[in-house]
């Protein structure tokens, strides 16, 4: 959509993301965001009684976003390994195309503290409760193995993408468009899955 012809509140949060990214969040004003956007300064009130309301929004949205294609991902084949494989991809391709949004998710949120209110942290958790539907699912079909614990499983699932994708935010060097998204997703499912031995 253009951004011309965008609903006043998904501008002002587009451009902040954008903002957010590159300026940091402690280092940015509602000023810059408003100006990035092209609106006035009361607009910004009209939707978001601050900042810090802001960057949560930023978090709820794109966490839903996730939540909701890894819940469809669990029921889209029947394949419970396949299943987690999407996810994985989902994970990996949202940060590939979407750099700015990851950096702020990565960097801002966690250091806000809102984000350490109870809704925010169910919300952060359900992630992890969706991952391990999907491990459970495969234990039942005795695809995984029984004795893994779903929720440790759900977290070195998560970490391990999670972990690939700070060593690309930490680096001032970094580069979206270079990232081999296939590789990846390749490369951490086989050791997820299989091991790291032969």
């Amino acid at each position: 959509m253009n951004e011309t012809a965008m609903p006043k509140r998904e501008l002002l949060i587009n451009s902040a993301i954008r903002v957010f990214a590159e300026m940091g969040y402690h280092g940015s004003r509602v000023a810059d965001v408003v100006k990035e956007a092209g609106v006035a300064h009361g607009l910004f009130y009209h939707y978001f009684p601050s900042k810090e309301d802001l960057l949560i929004c930023i978090f709820q949205e794109a966490w839903m976003n996730m939540l909701s294609f890894i819940d469809k991902a669990a029921k889209s084949k029947d394949n419970p390994l396949e299943n987690l494989r999407l996810a994985i991809r989902y994970m990996v391709k949202n940060f590939a195309v979407n750099s700015s949004l990851i950096k702020v998710l990565v960097l801002d949120v966690p250091r806000c503290a809102k984000f350490y209110e109870q809704e925010n942290q169910e919300l952060y958790r359900s992630a992890f409760t969706s991952l391990e539907k999907i491990v459970e699912e495969g234990k039942k079909r005795k695809v995984f193995n029984k004795n893994i614990t779903s929720s440790l499983a759900s977290h070195l699932v998560y970490g391990a993408i999670d972990s690939i994708i700070r060593k690309y935010v930490y680096d001032p060097r970094f580069d979206p468009g270079k990232i081999n998204q296939e590789e990846i997703v390749v490369q951490v499912t086989r050791m997820l899955f299989h091991g790291l031995c032969n």
